[in-house]
């Protein structure tokens, strides 16, 4: 977590509120 897989050495600049780490893949109606 913190860059882009594709952007080589760019990390994020910017701030992350409220993380959620769930064990399967969310839909779209689980997510909104």
């Amino acid at each position: 977590m913190g860059r882009f897989r594709r952007a080589g050495t760019n990390y994020f600049d910017g701030t992350i509120d409220e993380v959620r780490v769930y064990g399967k893949a969310l839909n779209q109606s689980e997510i909104s």
